[in-house]
């Protein structure tokens, strides 16, 4: 089943405030976002129009020097990973995955192989296996938010077929010649199909200039994997173990770049603007940013007040805007599934 893109008309594009009315700048200081989508609907965002007023706008051409909260802060939420909701323009991701990653690190009774064409550490057996990685250095200081796994998900392997822990060793100096300063778990024995994704609270996990990643997994039986070999031995035919990780990775706090603190920022930003002028000043500035994003829509989770869904949110943190309204440029996809696959 095919449908359309339809482009969303005015009265539904448009981000309204906590009383249902366009202008934002009655709500200063709270997100206004796009509504919970439903599972199968899709938004792809191709932009936002935004009119700012203001008896004379020149005064906020320019930061100011004390620098202030931004005038006007645009967040997107996607879910980067399984279980996993960020903002992209606000996190940077660190991978430990890949042949080269895990052969830095030190192998206990596993290995690496790839396994469907991806790497993978791989039991050997039925037995305790731990790999730890190498230790990596960072120039300045990190801030973890969440961190999210990787699991060689298969049929051949059943969920309680062998239970994992994943800890995050942290120093807040470069001096990692010496026990960590702080151990995080991250997963504690915890099965296959388990969470895979977690916020990191910690107050530890801020200020990171090293760290390292330990995964330990138990594995009660042996999978049907196995390598082929010329040789026709027994040995060779012998099953080597369970595929176990694919990668880990850490998600970082950085500063939202769609913060705006001038509008000669949000100016310089904007693949179209227009300013209306009056003696003195100019009253109003229209203007055209391409953030772009694709919003799904997912099922409802069991706390209404849950955050755990995709949206686009607006936030005017400066009283001194009269009005402001925002208009999704905004193509909506919906999927039609037969009745029977529901």
């Amino acid at each position: 089943m095919i449908s359309d893109h339809v482009t969303l008309g005015s009265s539904s594009s448009y981000l309204l405030n906590q009383n249902g009315q366009p202008n934002l700048a009655a709500d200063i200081g709270l997100a206004n976002r796009t509504p919970r989508l439903l599972p199968d609907q899709i938004w792809d965002i191709a932009g936002i129009e935004l009119l700012l007023e203001r008896t004379d706008l020149a005064p906020l051409l320019t930061m100011a020097d004390d620098q202030p909260t931004p005038l006007i802060e645009i967040r997107v939420q996607k879910e980067m990973f399984p279980s996993l909701f960020a903002n992209p323009f606000e996190t940077r991701t660190h991978s430990l995955a890949g042949s080269e990653d895990f052969r830095r690190g030190k192998f206990q009774n596993c290995f690496d192989t790839n396994v469907n064409g991806v790497p993978t550490i791989v039991s050997r057996g039925s037995d305790r296996c731990v790999w730890t990685s190498a230790i990596y250095q960072a120039p300045l200081d990190l801030s973890f938010a969440a961190a999210s796994w990787e699991l060689a998900s298969s049929r051949l392997i059943d969920a309680a077929q062998f239970e994992y822990n994943i800890k995050l060793n942290i120093w807040h100096n470069a001096q990692t010649d010496r026990p960590p300063d702080a151990t995080l778990m991250l997963a504690n024995h915890t099965d296959a199909d388990d969470a895979r994704s977690v916020p990191i609270a910690s107050q530890d996990a801020t200020g990171v200039r090293a760290f390292q990643l330990v995964f330990a997994a138990e594995v009660r039986a042996e999978a049907a994997f196995s390598e082929t070999h010329q040789i026709d031995t027994p040995a060779a035919k012998a099953s080597i173990g369970t595929p176990l990780l694919r990668g880990i990775r850490l998600v970082q706090n950085v500063e939202n770049h769609l913060c705006y603190h001038s509008l000669a920022e949000m100016i310089q930003a904007a693949s179209f603007y227009q300013m209306l002028p009056l003696a003195g000043g100019f009253q109003q500035l229209m203007l055209m940013l391409d953030t772009s994003a694709v919003l799904v829509g997912r099922p409802s989770a069991d706390d209404a007040s849950s955050d755990d869904y995709e949206f686009f949110e607006v936030t005017v943190h400066d009283p001194r805007f009269q009005r402001v309204q925002a208009r999704l440029v905004v193509n909506e996809r919906l999927i039609l599934r037969d009745a029977r696959e529901a």
